[in-house]
C-alpha cells in the first residue's frame, strides 16, 4: 500500500467526522492525519479545535514507496480523552485498521466540545 493507497483507506475506513490529511503530494517522511469530530468540520476556529486529534505517520518515502512497516504517533488529543491512541508500527494495510478503529470509537463515545 502506497501513501495515496493508504490516504484513500483513511478516508473510508473512518466513519464520521472530519478528516485532512496533508503531505502526501510532497511526502517529507511524515503523512498528518488531522481528526476532527464534527462533521463537514472547516479545519479553523476554536470548536474544531476543540475537537481536534492529529496523527503523524512515519515511513513512506514518497507516494509511490510501498513500505512494509509504518508508525504512527497521537500528537494532539484536544478532547482530552482518556482513550489516546498507543504509538504502533505495522504495516500500512493494519494501521489504517488501527487509526480508524481509534477515530470510529471517538465518533461513538466521546461528546463534541461545541
Amino acid at each position: 500500500m502506497n501513501a495515496l493507497e493508504f490516504e484513500a483507506a483513511i478516508r473510508k475506513a473512518i466513519t464520521g467526522g472530519t478528516v485532512f490529511v496533508n503531505n502526501i503530494d510532497n511526502l517529507a517522511p511524515v503523512i498528518l492525519i488531522n481528526f476532527y469530530n464534527l462533521e463537514n468540520c472547516s479545519g479553523d476556529g476554536a470548536t474544531s479545535e476543540n475537537n481536534r486529534f492529529l496523527f503523524s505517520i512515519r515511513g513512506f518515502r514518497n507516494s509511490d514507496h510501498n513500505p512494509v512497516k509504518v508508525k504512527t504517533e497521537q500528537l494532539i488529543n484536544s478532547a482530552y480523552t482518556r482513550k489516546r491512541l498507543r504509538a504502533k508500527t505495522t504495516s500500512p494495510e493494519k494501521m489504517v485498521e488501527y487509526i480508524a478503529s481509534y477515530c470510529n470509537t471517538i465518533i461513538a463515545e466521546v461528546p463534541q466540545k461545541l
